[in-house]
């Protein structure tokens, strides 16, 4: 018998390789999960990231996937903190390029203040939680914190969770960047 997870998605390969374990752990395999989800969604994804970083969003093509994703008619929302990327109320420099930067490839960036979610999901089948930045942490695996994520993955459940995800999230007030 074959792997399920490959049966229903054989071009999503990185998730097949982790569904054993059903979490994410290190810089490796978060960035991998975040490219595969830029490359393999069909209607939308969020990504809760509090905090932005220029050298993140500029880190493994990640613009061109996000771009690629968007022109396929992918709804990419990321969703952020209001006043975490803030040094003495002004928004840093790094983080206002990164905000700008995602909004030139297509990416509609929500600002929430107080949001301090680290969620990624995609479409009804994914929605992963934990302690990783995706848009800020450092992508220099000699600096990397020790990561950890939980996956549900076309589950019972998972369309109500992600379902879940949205509603919170988008339910929060919020105003979108423009600089």
């Amino acid at each position: 018998m074959g792997n399920q997870l490959q049966d229903i998605f054989p071009s999503f390969g990185f998730l097949a390789e982790i569904e054993e374990e059903k979490i994410l752990s290190g810089l490796s395999d978060h960035q991998k999960m975040l490219l595969n989800v830029l490359e393999q969604a069909q209607d939308r994804v969020l990504i809760c990231s509090p905090f932005i970083r220029r050298s993140v969003v500029e880190f493994d093509g990640l613009l061109t996937k996000i771009r690629k994703c968007v022109d396929r008619g992918v709804q990419l929302i990321v969703a952020t903190d209001e006043k975490f990327d803030a040094l003495r109320g002004e928004l840093a420099e790094n983080a206002r390029t990164g905000r700008n930067q995602l909004s030139a490839a297509g990416a509609t960036v929500w600002v929430i203040d107080k949001i301090h979610a680290k969620t990624l999901c995609m479409d009804q089948q994914l929605l992963i939680e934990g302690s990783f930045n995706w848009l800020s942490a450092t992508r220099d695996p000699t600096a990397a914190r020790l990561e950890r994520s939980l996956i549900s993955h076309n589950e019972e459940n998972t369309a109500h969770y992600v379902e879940g995800a949205w509603k919170e999230i988008g339910s929060q007030p919020r105003s979108l960047w423009n600089d």
